[in-house]
């Protein structure tokens, strides 16, 4: 199995296959997601707030990743049906 976390350019270099391809997205909860996200920086020191006051003050670091529409739109934009 391969896979691949980014999607920045991704989209891009799989739409310059000159080939039929199938996707497969595989998505976690976005609750956990974020819940995650927030430990995870939590054990890099990135964060030393409660996850409510993160949430309260900087919500982007915590649910940007989450926000799965964002993240598949270029998929869906750049790999025809």
């Amino acid at each position: 199995m391969k896979g691949e976390g980014s999607s920045i350019y991704l989209a891009s270099r799989i739409a310059l296959q000159n080939k039929e391809i199938k996707l497969n997205f595989l998505l976690r909860n976005p609750t956990k997601r974020a819940y995650s996200q927030y430990y995870h920086m939590l054990r890099t020191g990135r964060s030393t707030h409660t996850f409510e006051d993160t949430l309260k003050y900087n919500p982007v670091s915590v649910l940007e990743r989450s926000l799965y529409k964002d993240h598949l739109e270029p998929y869906y934009k750049n790999i025809p049906k």
